[in-house]
C-alpha cells in the first residue's frame, strides 16, 4: 500500500495507543444494534378508582437509540469497528492496540517495577562473595548512578523512588514481625506489595511521612500574586512538605497511563465525532499536542471533531478539526458578548 501510507496509519495508531479501556479487555463484541419493542403497561390495582375506564396501554421503546451507548473510551477499538477504515488500515490499527493491552500492566507498575529490579540487583551483588574489590566498586557506581534521586530537583528518578520504598516496607516489617506485631518477615511482605498493588496503590499505601521527611520530597508551583517589577518572570517555590499532598502529586501523573481520559461521548450533524476531556484533575490536556491527535483522529474519520475541555482559566472550550484546520469554539456562557452562531458557540480565532 506504500510505505507513506503505511507509516501514516502506524503514527495516527501510535497517538492513540494509550487511549484503551482495560476493564472492557481486549476482545469485545460490537454495540447491540438498534431495536424496537413493544411494550404493554398494565393496568394498576387501584387505577380504576381514578379513571374507571382506563385500560392496558401498550407503548414502543426504542433500545440502543444512542451511538455509542455510552462514553467510549476504548478510541482504537471504536474507529477499527466503526470508522470508515480499509480492512489493512484496520489491521494496522488492530496489532497496535493488541500490544497497547500487553504492555497495560507495565505501564501501571513502572516505579514498582524498576524499584523491583534495583532491589534484587543489589541484593543479589552484596551477597555474591566471588567479585573482586574492583568489581564491586564498578557496582556500586552503576548502582548509585541509577538510584539516585536525579539531577533535576523537580523530577524524581522511579528507580530511587521504588527502591527506596521497598526497602522501607523491607526493615519495617521485619522490626514488626521481631516484635510480634505481624506474622509474615519483611522479605515475604515485599514479594506480598509486588503482587497485589501497581503504582497508585503502592505509592498511597507504603511511601509514608517518615520516608518523605527522609527523601526531603515536596509539592512545588509558581508564586502567586509576586511583585510585578520583575519583568513578567515566574518564580517557584515550595508548596508544600504534608504526606497527603506529596503522595497525589506523585500519583496524579499515572492515572490512565500517565495520558488524558479522553471519551467519544457522540455523532452529531454531518457525522461530527464528539469526544470528552474527562480527566481534567489528574490530567490535563495540552492543546498543542491536542492539535496534532485531533488531526489524526480527523484522518480516521473524515468528518469533523470536536473535543469538549477546559482552558487554563476554568473556561469550557471546544476544539475542532475539520476541512479549514484546527480552531477553538468557546461556549457563549463565558464571554462577555453574544456573537454566536446557530449551534449556539463563538467561534474564535
Amino acid at each position: 500500500y506504500g510505505f507513506e501510507r503505511v507509516e501514516r496509519i502506524m503514527d495516527i495508531g501510535m497517538a492513540l495507543d494509550s487511549h484503551i479501556d482495560w476493564h472492557k479487555g481486549l476482545y469485545r463484541k460490537p454495540y447491540p444494534k438498534k431495536s424496537i419493542r413493544m411494550r404493554e403497561i398494565k393496568r394498576g390495582e387501584f387505577d380504576d378508582l381514578i379513571l374507571r375506564k382506563q385500560k392496558n396501554t401498550v407503548i414502543k421503546e426504542v433500545i440502543n437509540d444512542k451511538f455509542p451507548p455510552h462514553p467510549e473510551k476504548d478510541l482504537l477499538w471504536f474507529f477499527i469497528n466503526y470508522g470508515p477504515l480499509e480492512e489493512w488500515e484496520k489491521d494496522v490499527l488492530d496489532i497496535i492496540r493488541e500490544e497497547s493491552y500487553y504492555f497495560y500492566p507495565q505501564m501501571m507498575t513502572k516505579i514498582m517495577n524498576e524499584g523491583w529490579a534495583s532491589f534484587w540487583h543489589a541484593e543479589l551483588m552484596f551477597k555474591y562473595n566471588g567479585l573482586r574489590p574492583e568489581e564491586h566498586m564498578d557496582f556500586c557506581r552503576d548502582h548509585e548512578r541509577v538510584v539516585q534521586p536525579g539531577g533535576n530537583p523537580f523530577r524524581i528518578n522511579p528507580y530511587f523512588l521504588g527502591f527506596r520504598i521497598f526497602k522501607d516496607i523491607e526493615k519495617r516489617w521485619d522490626e514488626k514481625y521481631k516484635n510480634g506485631e505481624s506474622t509474615i518477615t519483611g522479605r515475604e511482605k515485599i514479594f506480598q506489595v509486588r503482587k497485589d498493588e501497581d503504582d497508585i496503590s503502592f505509592i498511597r499505601n507504603y511511601l509514608t511521612a517518615d520516608l518523605i521527611e527522609e527523601l526531603k520530597l515536596f509539592t512545588f508551583g509558581y508564586v502567586e500574586d509576586y511583585p510585578k517589577d520583575h519583568n513578567g518572570e515566574k518564580f517557584i517555590e515550595i508548596k508544600e512538605r504534608m504526606r497527603e499532598d506529596v503522595v497525589e502529586t506523585l500519583v496524579a501523573p499515572l492515572y490512565n497511563g500517565g495520558s488524558p481520559k479522553i471519551v467519544i461521548t457522540g455523532v452529531g450533524n454531518e457525522g461530527t465525532l464528539l469526544l470528552r476531556h474527562d480527566s481534567e484533575n489528574v490530567c490535563t490536556l495540552d492543546f498543542k499536542y491536542a492539535e496534532k491527535t485531533l488531526e489524526y483522529i480527523w484522518d480516521l474519520w473524515t468528518a469533523p471533531i470536536e473535543l469538549s475541555v477546559k482552558n487554563d482559566d476554568g473556561n469550557d472550550v471546544i476544539l475542532c478539526f475539520d476541512e479549514a484546520g484546527f480552531y477553538q469554539k468557546e461556549t457563549e456562557n463565558d464571554l462577555d458578548f453574544d456573537i454566536s452562531d446557530d449551534d449556539g458557540f463563538v467561534i474564535t480565532a
